[in-house]
């Protein structure tokens, strides 16, 4: 790796597009950035419930970046973008792909990734009954407290 290449930290649920992504690959810093926030689409359990308000995550730091100010810590991306804060370094891409919260083929693979979270208040057994999960999903409704979670119209509803 030389040190401009850019490391991007995404959970397996957040895709960049493959435009954006050609774009990362051949960015040579002309701005002089070194670090990105990215906001992505936003829906539930599918693309079937859309957010109207995209997600917005550090995503992206150049890889001497990863080892002066992350110190190879990939989660210090994540939480922070490692302390990168001047708008001289980090930038904002808008819009580049898709965040696809709790989307899995079945409901089983949705109570794997409860029991796998590090989020240990929603490992609780009233969310993985699979009935309970099925009609939330089906109505739109987040699975810990039956809030539509700001999925306010089906994908393609006005």
């Amino acid at each position: 790796l030389s040190d401009d290449d850019l490391i991007i930290m995404l959970d397996m649920d957040e895709v960049i597009s493959t435009q954006h992504l050609h774009f990362l690959k051949h960015y040579n810093h002309p701005d002089g950035k070194t670090a990105f926030r990215i906001s992505l689409r936003w829906s539930y359990y599918g693309f079937e419930w859309v957010n109207p308000d995209p997600t917005t995550i550090n995503a992206v730091v150049s890889w001497r970046e990863m080892n002066d100010r992350c110190h190879l810590k990939a989660n210090d991306i994540r939480f922070n973008l490692c302390g990168i804060t001047s708008p001289d370094q980090m930038g904002t891409l808008q819009m580049i792909g898709w965040h696809c919260s709790w989307c899995f083929e079945n409901l089983d693979r949705f109570v794997q990734k409860i029991e796998s979270s590090s989020k240990l208040e929603d490992n609780q057994p009233a969310f993985k009954n699979l009935e309970y999960l099925a009609d939330q999903r089906r109505r739109g409704l987040w699975f810990v407290d039956g809030q539509p979670n700001a999925c306010f119209r089906k994908f393609g509803e006005d």
